[in-house]
């Protein structure tokens, strides 16, 4: 069997789902605080995965399982892991998995990841993609903005 592939990651706070259809709401890519340490509010987290699998051939539909866990990267590189966030899931040719993340407490401003990680066939995790979000602290951190016009 290959190994299930990382297509996209994405951070959001709001989800509408119908059918086949998702639509991400609220993208996230930073936070401004008033204070460090601070509460982040919850998120979700959407992976789209990609196996080229033909499940009919395949007689234990559990050894096709895949693993993920979600990781909390600060700008001191401190590694946090994000609470219950180990996922399994069956194998498809298609697998969207949506994680619901209920915050984080960030102890300092900069930039910061979550890491995906997924376990390869030999038990082994590796980080498959880093989500790049920065915590901008109020008055003290510049921010820089682009406005874009239609």
């Amino acid at each position: 069997m290959s190994q299930v592939e990382h297509i996209f990651s994405v951070m959001c706070q709001k989800i509408l789902s119908e059918g086949n259809t998702i639509t991400l709401e609220k993208v996230i890519n930073g936070s401004v605080v008033d204070k460090i340490p601070a509460n982040l509010p919850g998120f979700y987290i959407v992976s789209e995965w990609y196996a080229d699998i033909d499940r009919t051939s395949i007689d234990n539909l559990d050894e096709i399982a895949f693993y993920i866990r979600f990781r909390l990267k600060t700008p001191s590189r401190t590694i946090k892991f994000l609470d219950g966030n180990i996922k399994k899931s069956e194998i498809y040719s298609r697998n969207r998995l949506t994680v619901s993340v209920p915050g984080i407490l960030v102890t300092e401003s900069g930039i910061h990841f979550i890491l995906v990680d997924q376990r390869d066939l030999n038990g082994r995790w590796k980080s498959v993609a880093k989500l790049p979000f920065m915590i901008y602290l109020k008055g003290k951190d510049a921010i820089k903005t682009e406005t874009v016009s239609a």
